[in-house]
């Protein structure tokens, strides 16, 4: 008898792994992790297996939604960054926090089934079709069909109209814009491979419980935006406008964020704008209590506006929108410490050398420090040492020391500081990783118990695979 309804399948090799992904307990997170690197698998082929678990098996309609897929290119981003030491303590600990997410009761039992795309007589009819099904917030199973005919008419640039549906949703939630964010950009890595699979929890979660209300207002505005003047005026930076647009966009009535960088829009360079987006994102971090997403979306939206491969409607919205965020706004609202107060640059303590720094920073962190960590990493920036190096310091300190759920925010929050400081020119480029210092350090003392079984499955997992 045969079915009308089949769960998506992709080959026997394929199905078999991730079967062992979906019956591997928590506790024997170390056991599925030695058993693909024994099968071969590579750090990226474990990571696509577990966000293709993710898409399979957690529902995504929200209003809370499974981080497996979401943070799979940033933990890939980590393990690049952190290369060689402990670069599998990231795996482990992706792989820790989807086996729990498959059990957790908030999402499942779920499992995505085989669908039907529906097109229209070409891609803009079902484009605009699926536009209307999001927003609607009552048409789950029929978005989704949509996205389906879509990727058929349209292919890699449904990826584009998923990015403006998300932007007109993301002041009402950040992880409406880094879910299909980082959705494409493990796609970019893996050729598109499972493409309309990966996509669909994006497809899901848009359309559920949708606020486009600060998108219709980015929308009107970007009207009086051109992309194309602002890119004419070249990559001049001038440090003076951007810091005043960072003290406009932090000082300004809530609510006019869009309206301020807007005006700024018609005299300012592309750069001048990135820097002060980005400033006023680490300072809302700096007031923030211990609040990654103050900055994630905000990452996301910095690399969105410097792509020259996305169209400029998406630019523009992205650009508009950049200090929309739930969290950005409730920041702000009680800010205690804005530009002005961070301008001191921190003294570079005599005889700095890279490794004094790096080793007096972990200890500061370690201990819980955090200006003490704030201060050291800051020097480190301005004395022009690796930021890479930095960086991989900061993500080892954060996978040995916070629970999974944290660690993946963290690192993400981590890999972003590290890209703005190396595109950033300005002065105040120090600040960036050393509020993401101060946040480690903070999440040090946080995270002190919640840590241990991580590093305690860590540490049979290297027994298993040999490395001592």
């Amino acid at each position: 008898m045969s079915r009308l309804h089949l769960p998506v399948s992709f080959g026997k090799n394929t199905d078999q792994l991730l079967a062992m992904i979906e019956g591997s307990d928590p506790s024997q997170s170390y056991d599925l992790l030695a058993n693909l690197k024994n099968l071969g698998k590579s750090e990226s082929e474990i990571v696509s297996l577990l966000a293709l678990s993710s898409a399979k098996w957690i529902d995504h309609s929200g209003p809370y939604i499974g981080h497996g897929i979401l943070n799979a290119n940033p933990t890939l981003r980590s393990i690049e960054l952190m290369a060689g030491d402990d670069a599998d303590l990231p795996l482990l600990q992706m792989s820790m926090y989807v086996s729990e997410l498959m059990r957790h009761p908030n999402y499942g039992p779920y499992e995505m089934q085989q669908i039907e795309g529906i097109e229209g007589d070409s891609e803009t009819e079902t484009a605009a079709d699926l536009s209307k099904a999001i927003r609607s917030g009552s048409s789950r199973y029929m978005a989704e069909k949509l996205f389906t005919g879509l990727y058929s008419q349209a292919g890699r640039s449904t990826g584009e109209y998923l990015l403006y549906e998300a932007l007109m949703q993301y002041g009402e939630n950040e992880h409406r814009l880094l879910l299909p964010y980082h959705t494409i950009k493990l796609l970019e890595r893996n050729n598109w491979e499972n493409a309309v699979t990966c996509l669909r929890p994006t497809v899901q979660y848009l359309s559920a419980n949708p606020d486009i209300s600060h998108g219709v207002k980015a929308e009107q505005l970007s009207k009086t935006v051109d992309f194309g003047e602002i890119i004419s005026r070249g990559d001049a930076f001038d440090q003076e406008n951007s810091y005043d647009l960072t003290r406009m966009l932090l000082n300004s009535v809530l609510g006019n964020e869009m309206i301020v960088l807007a005006d700024y829009a018609k005299r300012s360079t592309l750069q001048d704008m990135y820097e002060a987006i980005a400033l006023s994102s680490t300072i809302l971090l700096l007031n923030s209590d211990l609040e990654q997403h103050s900055v994630t979306g905000k990452h996301c939206i910095l690399s969105m506006i410097k792509d020259r491969d996305l169209p400029d409607r998406i630019k523009k919205i992205a650009l508009l929108s950049s200090l929309e965020g739930p969290r950005a706004r409730r920041i702000k609202a009680y800010i205690l410490k804005s530009l002005d107060a961070y301008m001191k640059v921190p003294d570079i303590p005599e005889t700095a050398s890279e490794e004094d720094l790096l080793s007096r920073l972990e200890g500061e962190i370690l201990k819980g420090q955090q200006e003490n960590a704030f201060k050291l990493s800051g020097s480190y920036v301005r004395s022009g040492y690796s930021t890479d190096r930095l960086a991989k310091a900061l993500l080892s300190i954060c996978f040995r020391t916070e629970s999974p759920f944290e660690s993946l925010h963290t690192s993400k929050m981590l890999v972003g500081m590290r890209d703005v400081t190396v595109s950033s020119e300005s002065d105040m480029k120090w600040i960036h990783l050393a509020a993401a210092s101060r946040f480690v350090a903070e999440m040090v003392k946080k995270e002190k118990a919640a840590s241990k079984t991580a590093m305690e499955y860590y540490r049979k997992y290297r027994e298993i695979v040999g490395t001592d």
